[in-house]
């Protein structure tokens, strides 16, 4: 496990399978396309750091690691507390450790979840 400073957050990778539908070049094709479709250029970039990663790595991770990819301290911030919310990143209680996994899942259900409505979607049928 990394030591971790406390402006830094312990993340583990939990990778979404693979099979005949969902070929691997390291990341699941169909979270790759889901994530191309619902995050900002900057979530991409933090997604992409994430889920590069081999199943179940663990590492320190700081603003001062977005720096480093041409992202803002600022926008990594806001990335991060996007990624709890929309359930990218699910953290353990009391704690500073977070999963990350490449499609949301809601929190305390680990199904698959696309983040809260717009308010300008809410009340609209898009099936």
């Amino acid at each position: 496990m990394p030591t971790t400073v406390p402006n830094q957050k312990t993340i583990t990778i939990s990778k979404e399978p693979c099979d005949k539908d969902n070929y691997y070049a390291k990341i699941n094709l169909n979270a790759l396309q889901l994530a191309l479709k619902a995050l900002t250029p900057a979530q991409f970039k933090v997604w992409i750091y994430f889920a590069k990663n081999q199943n179940s790595h663990t590492f320190a991770l700081s603003p001062q690691a977005a720096e480093e990819w041409g992202n803002a301290r600022t926008t990594f911030n806001r990335t991060i507390t996007t990624f709890i919310d929309e359930g990218y990143l699910i953290g353990k209680e009391g704690s500073n450790r977070y999963t990350f996994y490449e499609i949301p899942k809601e929190k305390g259900t680990f199904i698959p979840y696309h983040g809260k409505p717009k308010e300008e979607e809410k009340g609209r049928d898009f099936s």
